[in-house]
């Protein structure tokens, strides 16, 4: 009895500790303010402070879940702000209250990998939160642990990582070899076959080739809805980039063009200046270069096809067509993805996102925002609801492959997390409220297959959605390639020589690149050509083409140039190129198709079906392993690549590229196509597009926005999913076509876009 006593005392006292601290720092700061002028409302919001429960939960930290969940906390936090100052005016009892709830976020991860600041940011905040819940979880290490990051050690390029580095971007999406391969492949990878779908923080933005295309106006405004036209839509890709408009001076044809368009030249091939550009946000974008860049360019122009915009970003849909440079999110030679840019504490934009408010980047942010919590190796199975009608999510259940189970010896724990309870006066709006919400960000392919997971998908036993996983749209690709002359100038043998021989060699031009990078820093100048190809993706151009079989003046068609055959698709396919062609330089052309006919789906395997206990005879060994490790059956894709306009598209894009190899200069340094190869065309080359053509994993449209009367609309048009409550959409599955060109950037600007909707709808 006298043991419990103290205890019951114990909580009180800590309660009370509490109250008075936070009553202090929240009502009492201003001197004018007097105790007894506080409302029930700030009293009980004082008291709901300490609720362990989130406004919102965002599944899967990717792109887009990562930009929702940060938008999100820092809109609570300015929230909080702005009631607390409110708070301590003399006539606050005159002001109507806002809703706050605790102004927690949640964002949960499967992966646990990412590039070398983030993971050092999360073990960080992991380590201090132990600290700060060690009086109340027994099962966390109470050891003290000060463990913090300066803003030098996140930028120390002693710490890089794979993914850091940009020219290893094909590398980290390789299976490698054999089971011992694969496993590796899996721990930033969900086991999708014949495609990449990436499980990390920062999801597919760790990875990928860094591309920076812009959707254009006619692709938001041909999803018909008021909430997403281009005028509003077109702004966010200026609040949320930094652009860097340098261009290395033998590439710079655009500064040739515009000499000439001031002297009045004739010359066709002289576009106006880009249009301005954003340059406060938080995502660099800048220019690359490769030795294949400026002959590509001078051959495409010799066989007519115009100079295109600088970077394929003016939105003005007639300067895209043509060839030209691609932007990618790349800054002084490391990766700059969505992770890095908006989690890691060493960023400072003293305007944030562009010039609006609502979108302030300020620095220490991501990690370092108090209602921010973000867990890695936290698989989402499914949704938890309640019984009201209709259903309402109250949480979500996770299963965490490396924690134990209180003093079990069985690795992996089933976990839930709830959101706050919703309603209270303390959560008034005015009229209205603004309820705690579950927010999918998983992607595509694995957002369906956790509302399949739960209960949400065509004959659903907790909501009856026909359209979860159908309307999934990729850009199918086919691959050219072409033999070199072995006579080529130096700098492309610095290209050719990055990574060939054996692993040592790799390591010691990453030693080179690490040691460039910290020079640069220095502020010295480095002239190691072999060094700075890491630096680079590894390629830089391309071009954007209409096809005959266009109807209308948006380009259908887009080639990207390899200076060495790495594009990861490619290389999945297993193509034997060493066969075909002795030649050590190879170079290769992806065909992709930008409006593709073909529609797949995906094949999901519901949570409230019975599941086999044993593996399908087609999933492989690694594949059942990792579902089982996860607790997490992944979907199929399923449906035809293309359809045969589709293949006729394609077909005249090899063409294309051929045309262009046979002019002057590659037509001097080409000495023959061996991929598909040159004796393949017209009925031949329509079969082997049919039967080579490639994923670009550029999935969208699953979870598709769309109007009451569309069968296949999963979401409206604020992302709340259909048939159920307090659940939304953010990622590219919303889309309800696939935009026009790479599809990172407008996947990001769909993110800033959701989370004004979600936070800002009812007070609109």
């Amino acid at each position: 009895i006298l043991l419990t006593a103290c205890v019951l005392v114990s909580y009180y006292a800590y309660f009370v500790s509490i109250r008075k601290e936070f009553g202090h720092s929240h009502s009492h700061s201003n001197s004018n303010s007097n105790p007894q002028d506080r409302t029930q409302d700030q009293e009980a919001y004082d008291e709901y402070d300490g609720y362990d429960g989130y406004d919102y939960i965002v599944v899967g930290a990717g792109p887009s879940g990562i930009i929702t969940a940060v938008s999100l906390a820092q809109k609570l936090q300015k929230e909080r702000r702005n009631l607390n100052n409110l708070n301590n005016r003399p006539d606050a009892h005159a002001h109507a209250r806002h809703s706050h709830g605790n102004g927690k976020v949640l964002l949960l991860e499967s992966g646990s990998r990412s590039q070398s600041s983030v993971e050092e940011m999360i073990r960080t905040a992991r380590t201090t939160g132990s600290d700060k819940n060690k009086n109340t979880n027994k099962n966390t290490n109470t050891k003290k642990n000060t463990s913090t990051i300066s803003m030098k050690k996140a930028s120390d390029p002693s710490l890089l990582n794979e993914f850091d580095v940009p020219l290893l971007w094909s590398d980290c999406n390789s299976q490698g070899v054999g089971k011992k391969g694969m496993m590796q492949y899996l721990t930033t990878h969900f086991p999708i076959d014949d495609a990449i779908v990436g499980r990390a923080i920062g999801g597919s933005g760790i990875h990928n080739a860094m591309i920076n295309v812009r959707a254009l106006p006619n692709d938001f405004n041909s999803w018909n809805s008021p909430k997403w036209s281009a005028d509003i839509m077109m702004p966010y890709f200026d609040k949320i980039e930094n652009y860097d408009g340098h261009v290395e001076e033998h590439l710079n044809f655009w500064k040739k063009s515009e000499t000439e368009s001031k002297s009045k030249s004739s010359s066709t091939n002289s576009p106006p200046p880009p249009p301005p550009r954003g340059r406060a946000g938080p995502l660099h974008t800048t220019f690359s270069s490769c030795p294949i860049a400026a002959s590509f360019i001078k051959s495409s122009l010799a066989a007519n096809i115009p100079l295109a915009s600088l970077g394929f970003n003016d939105p003005d849909v007639t300067k895209r067509l043509g060839v030209g440079l691609y932007e990618f999110n790349i800054h002084n030679g490391i990766r700059d993805s969505v992770a890095k840019a908006f989690l890691t504490p060493h960023r400072n934009y003293d305007k944030g996102i562009g010039d609006d408010k609502d979108h302030n980047m300020n620095t220490s942010k991501g990690l370092h925002l108090q209602n921010l919590e973000v867990r890695s190796d936290a698989t989402v199975s499914k949704l938890i609801f309640d019984s009201s009608s209709p259903p309402k999510a109250i949480g979500v259940q996770y299963y965490s492959s490396s924690s134990k189970s209180g003093d079990s010896d069985e690795e992996g724990q089933v976990r839930e997390v709830r959101l706050r309870s919703d309603g209270g006066p303390m959560r008034k709006r005015g009229q209205k409220t603004r309820s705690p919400e579950v927010i999918l960000s998983a992607g595509a392919i694995m957002t369906p297959q956790i509302l399949a997971n739960s209960g949400v998908h065509e004959g659903g036993s907790v909501a009856d959605v026909y359209g979860v996983g159908k309307n999934l749209q990729d850009h199918p690709a086919i691959a050219v390639a072409f033999e070199l002359d072995e006579h080529l100038s130096e700098s492309f043998s610095s290209y050719y020589d990055v990574g060939k021989g054996n692993a040592v060699d790799v390591f010691l031009g990453v030693e080179d690149y690490l040691a460039s990078i910290e020079a640069g820093q220095r502020g010295e100048v480095v002239n190691d050509a072999h060094a700075k190809v890491y630096g680079t993706p590894g390629f830089s151009s391309g071009a954007f083409l209409i096809s005959p079989y266009q109807n209308h003046t948006i380009p259908d068609i887009q080639l990207t140039v390899f200076p060495l055959p790495i594009e990861p698709h490619f290389v999945m396919e297993d193509v034997d190129l060493e066969a075909m062609s002795t030649a050590k330089k190879k170079m290769m052309v992806t065909v992709s198709l930008l409006t593709p006919e073909a529609r797949n789906s995906l094949k999901l395997t519901p949570g409230d079906r019975n599941r086999s206990s044993s593996p399908l005879s087609s999933v492989d060994e690694s594949k059942d392993e990792f579902e089982k490790l996860h607790h997490f059956q992944t979907p199929e894709i399923v449906g035809e690549r293309v359809t045969s306009g589709d293949i006729d598209r394609l077909a005249w894009g090899v063409s294309e590229v051929r045309r262009i190899m046979s002019m002057p200069p590659l037509s001097l340094n080409v000495t023959r196509e061996v991929y598909p190869g040159s004796q393949v065309e017209e009925i031949t080359l329509r079969s082997f597009v049919k039967s080579n053509v490639m994923r670009n994993s550029h999935w969208c449209g699953s979870t598709k926005l769309g109007s009451e009367d569309d069968q296949q609309a999963v979401v409206d048009d604020e992302l709340r999913v259909r048939g159920i409550r307090n659940v939304r959409i953010v990622d590219a599955g919303v889309m309800p076509y696939i935009p026009n060109g790479n599809t990172h950037s407008s996947t990001s600007v769909v993110a800033m876009r959701g989370a004004d909707l979600i936070f800002d709808t009812d007070a609109n």
